[in-house]
């Protein structure tokens, strides 16, 4: 199963000035992903003329089951998680991980269906800051501890986790490994997309064996998103 996780920036790229909504499901195309999780996507925009959700666009038909978490709502429009799957998802929630007026954060949580296995998913971004984040992870420790007691499960996205302490402990309390950490040593870079040097997106797991973890790299990045797109895939 090969699990993609990206903040698209809402389909932006780097300079705010592009619309990557195509570039990105050709990209998510190419690398074969069964499992996509995906940060800062627009549901509806209308200063920008948007009026069908990214999420739509970039399921298309390949991926047959997708789930959207509004967090940001505005006077034109709204953003949030996706998580899109070509397995059936069979029941989604958001948890709400807001913790000041300015950012608005969640949490998107999905069961699918591999084969007679169930997989839990979770999708997040983070807090900028430390202290919004330290609030965040406690109480995705408490939500997974709840939801997944004995299901394997993935946790993907942006955790801005500039000081890599939240990451420590999501390791320890929630007894997960992180794909890149395991096959490379520590968290692989991952912004700015157009030279990256901050290890802020995480591929966590548990319960399921990882064969490989993959940074994606490609000519002008940066036209795509201000993060760089990260893959693993894991055998059940």
């Amino acid at each position: 199963m090969k699990v993609l996780t990206f903040n698209i920036n809402k389909s932006r790229g780097f300079s705010f000035l592009n619309d990557s909504t195509q570039k990105i499901k050709d990209l998510i195309c190419e690398l074969g992903a069964d499992v996509v999780m995906l940060q800062e996507v627009v549901g509806a925009n209308k200063k920008r003329g948007i009026t069908s959700p990214q999420f739509e666009e970039l399921a298309d038909s390949i991926w047959s089951d997708f789930a959207y978490a509004k967090n940001a709502a505005y006077k034109n429009g709204h953003h949030g998680n996706v998580i899109l799957s070509k397995y059936p998802i069979t029941k989604w929630e958001n948890l709400d991980l807001t913790t000041n007026r300015f950012e608005f954060r969640g949490m998107l949580f999905a069961e699918i269906e591999v084969g007679e296995k169930k997989v839990h998913l979770y999708c997040t971004h983070l807090d900028l800051l430390e202290r919004g984040r330290l609030l965040q992870v406690e109480k995705i420790i408490r939500f997974i501890h709840k939801t997944s007691i004995s299901t394997p499960f993935i946790l993907c996205g942006d955790f801005n986790d500039w000081s890599l302490k939240n990451g420590q402990r999501l390791e320890r309390e929630l007894q997960v490994s992180e794909a890149f950490k395991v096959q490379n040593g520590s968290y692989t870079k991952s912004f700015p997309s157009f030279s990256p040097f901050l290890k802020l997106d995480r591929i966590y797991y548990k319960s399921i064996a990882l064969s490989k973890a993959q940074t994606i790299s490609r000519r002008n990045l940066t036209n795509y998103s201000d993060h760089v797109p990260l893959l693993a895939e894991f055998e059940l």
